[in-house]
């Protein structure tokens, strides 16, 4: 017995000392000491609980037997309630009580169970209702006989048709109609809201300039008053190159500036240098659409061959910047050839340049691409448009390539059912629609998404707001959504008469009218006025520009020496 006291107080000894010394760091301050092992609590329903431990009497931190530092409370386990009986129930007025019974400690728990309301039947009539005065009826609690009266609604009136006077609304005027109830002889008069104009199609035109505004007159179909329309100017349309006014020659200077596409005003004029044989001069070659803009045609290749037909220069991704190859040669006439356009687009056989003229315009054309779209092809403006066909809510197809036969433009506009945006934008889109018909066609495409619109939804939704255009479409695989990265609604694409992408608005076409409500109608005439404008093609082949200025071929430079 003395030696099993012993072999503990040794174990106890060096379970303090393993624990003191592990500790010793932790505490920073002082030699941790131990006050007797406290065992574990088990934790009731309300009750914590506490692991078993020891306390050093210094710092009052809690240790195990290893030596380590814990938090020794068990959190209370809350009650285990069963499903309970009604000793109290309630009525249609009082709460009544719900007792239950806690499985682990058999404690009981009130909880309060919420009045029934009364159940009122349909009622009695006390005093009748007419158009004239209120009713009175009594109503009975079917569950505890309590009643109440209460007054009920007024009758509608009966109005005498032979009696009643009415004034038509016009355009601009509010009309009435006087009406009289055969029971109480009262009268009401209500206010007809005034029509507004019915606008027909433009009977007088002053187009707008760079800087100046212009203006559309239309009739009203009804009253025949004539409303004119503002057309905001233009504002200038620089070309993104020069343009040489004066072409250089041998011993002679020449100038160059940059110039409004519209209006031919120039700004920024600058000196070109004479010709001099053996000296290099800076050709340029850049690629344009036929409206004058820039192809961004970064992975296509402009070699340069001189007049034995050698290669002399050509371009790489990092010297054709922006459509752009700037390159020096020697005052000669060159031959160019154009490889590796942006799918869709394509280029002439080959152009010539001339020393005088050493700013070549490679213009270029395109057309929709036959083959379909790819999932994971992301359009971007001046991208050619692939080929598409879809099948509208009537059951007709339509496809890019047949509208583009007749039309001059397509704007695809993508909605939802329900979309505040888009029900505020078309009404102004159906008007104007009417009149630009026989030129552009517009497809309406609800992307199905997250709305799930159904295709029923859809048809009954156009035929709502009258949406006669050239297709309308449910779009339950989400193709051209997908392909244009159509994340908010209304959005609004631009494809011109060469299947190239104009314009990606993913924004409504709206503006304050005035009185409160928004209006589409004249920012989309205008945006159809701006792409069905002569001028928006004004440097397409065989328009009025000058031959050098198409890059044309042109007669080889005399020499001085010739």
């Amino acid at each position: 017995m003395k030696m099993k006291r012993l072999h503990t107080l040794f174990f106890g000894a060096a379970l303090i000392a393993a624990v003191c010394g592990a500790s010793l760091a932790g505490c920073g301050e002082h030699q941790h000491k131990f006050g007797s092992w406290i065992d574990s609590t088990p934790a009731t329903c309300t009750e914590a609980g506490v692991v078993a431990h020891k306390d050093c009497k210094g710092c009052g931190k809690h240790f195990n037997a290893e030596g380590e530092e814990i938090s020794i409370e068990i959190p209370p386990l809350g009650h285990d309630l069963d499903a309970g009986v009604l000793s109290t129930p309630p009525t249609c007025t009082t709460p009544g009580v719900r007792t239950r019974t806690c499985r682990r400690c058999s404690k009981p728990v009130d909880e309060p169970v919420s009045p029934y309301n009364h159940d009122w039947d349909d009622g009695e009539v006390i005093e009748p209702a007419s158009c004239s005065k209120q009713g009175l009826s009594k109503f009975t609690c079917l569950r505890c006989q309590t009643s109440e009266n209460r007054p009920t609604d007024k009758l509608p009136h009966t109005w005498d048709v032979s009696l009643t006077v009415r004034t038509e609304p016009e355009c601009e005027k509010d009309g009435s109609e006087k009406k009289t109830c055969k029971i109480c002889k009262e009268t009401v008069t209500e206010i007809l809201p005034k029509l507004g104009h019915e606008l027909g199609s433009v009977i007088a035109l002053e187009p707008a300039t760079c800087e100046k505004e212009g203006s559309r007159t239309k009739q009203c179909t009804r009253c025949k008053k004539t409303v004119t329309e503002k057309i905001d100017a233009l504002g200038h349309n620089w070309q993104g190159d020069y343009t040489i006014d004066v072409k250089p020659d041998f011993g002679k200077p020449g100038s160059k500036s940059y110039h409004c596409s519209r209006c031919d005003q120039r700004r920024g004029e600058v000196t070109i240098p004479a010709l001099s044989h053996g000296t290099k001069i800076e050709y340029e070659f850049i690629t344009l659409r036929n409206t004058g803009e820039r192809i961004d045609a970064s992975g296509a290749v402009i070699t340069v061959y001189n007049a034995a037909g050698d290669p002399v220069a050509t371009s790489t991704r990092s010297t054709l910047v922006n459509g752009s190859f700037k390159t020096m040669l020697e005052p000669e006439t060159y031959t160019v050839k154009v490889a590796g356009l942006p799918a869709g687009y394509s280029a002439e056989t080959s152009y010539t340049v001339i020393p005088q003229e050493p700013i070549c315009r490679l213009w270029l054309t395109a057309s929709p691409i036959a083959s379909p779209a790819s999932s994971s092809l992301r359009y971007s403006v001046g991208d050619v448009m692939h080929d598409f066909t879809y099948k509208t809510v009537y059951g007709e197809n339509i496809s890019l390539s047949a509208l583009l036969k007749k039309k001059r433009l397509v704007l695809l506009n993508f909605f939802y059912v329900n979309c505040q945006w888009c029900n505020a934008e078309f009404p102004g889109l159906v008007e104007v629609y009417k009149r630009y018909r026989d030129d552009v066609a517009v497809i309406a495409i609800d992307p199905y998404l997250a709305h799930h619109d159904s295709e029923d939804a859809v048809r009954k939704y156009a035929e709502n707001y009258s949406m006669a255009f050239d297709g309308i479409v449910w779009d339950a695989n989400l193709e051209l959504n997908v392909n244009f990265g159509v994340t908010s609604y209304p959005a609004n694409i631009v494809i011109d008469k060469e299947g190239v992408i104009t314009m990606l608005h993913h924004n409504s076409l709206v503006e304050s009218d005035g009185n409160g409500g928004y209006d589409s109608s004249r920012l989309y005439a205008n945006l159809f006025d701006r792409y069905l404008a002569d001028s928006y093609w004004q440097n397409r082949p065989g328009a009025a520009v000058s031959l050098q200025q198409r890059c044309e071929v042109a007669l080889p430079a005399k020499r001085e020496s010739d």
